[in-house]
């Protein structure tokens, strides 16, 4: 058994085709579970889990306006269906069944700061409830690979679309990460994630933007 701790800083911008919109830095407090059991060959019913959210405050350059707060937003999911596992480097996840669910627990705003302009109209909760609920399909990709001891590579591409939901939408993500084993305690990863979600309303009430997100993370690893 181990023991695994990560800091993690994303660095997350919106692009509308090439014209870069902002840029802000926020922290990512994230836990993944995943539970198979074998079908047949090298399939597998499973049941995914994933939980993310951020612990402090994070604001839009120069303003006073917050895109998070602390448990603000919470982002989980729940998904069930069949897994294929076609060697130990590549997997392919159908989930005919997958929940989202979005909320927000902190909805204070600072002085001067607009009702529009608060962390639920962030992620497109715009009517004035604290979350958002959604149930669709889900179809994601996986890949790891590594190059040696030290370096290595992961890609996971996802495709979600709803059919139960505010909005009818769907949402896009490619995360492509580097991992790489500094010495026996410590290691560090680096990735980036362009992701498309037309599920929810941007805050402007505009068309849906590309979001690119780059992550930093130094980890602490101690083996019992």
């Amino acid at each position: 058994g181990g023991v695994a701790a990560f800091l993690d800083v994303v660095q997350v911008a919106e692009s509308n085709l090439l014209t870069l919109v902002d840029v802000v830095s926020e922290d990512l407090l994230r836990f993944n579970s995943k539970l198979g059991y074998k079908a047949f060959k090298n399939f597998y019913y499973t049941a995914e889990w994933d939980f993310q959210t951020s612990l402090f405050n994070t604001y839009k350059s120069n303003t006073y306006i917050r895109t998070s707060g602390p448990f603000s937003p919470i982002r989980m999911s729940l998904s069930a269906g069949m897994d294929y596992k076609w060697n130990s480097m590549v997997s392919v996840f159908l989930s005919p069944l997958s929940y989202k669910l979005v909320y927000v627990a902190d909805m204070s705003r600072k002085e001067g700061v607009l009702l529009e302009e608060n962390i639920a109209h962030q992620v497109g909760i715009t009517d004035g409830t604290l979350y958002s609920n959604q149930l669709g399909a889900l179809i994601r990709t996986d890949f790891d690979y590594d190059f040696n001891e030290s370096i290595g590579m992961e890609v996971h591409f996802s495709f979600f679309g709803n059919y139960v939901g505010k909005i009818k939408g769907v949402e896009v993500g490619c995360e492509v990460i580097g991992n790489f084993k500094i010495n026996r305690f410590l290691s560090a990863k680096v990735s980036l994630y362009p992701r498309y979600d037309s599920t929810t309303i941007p805050a402007d009430g505009g068309k849906p933007k590309m979001q690119f997100y780059e992550l930093i993370s130094l980890g602490f690893n101690y083996k019992l």
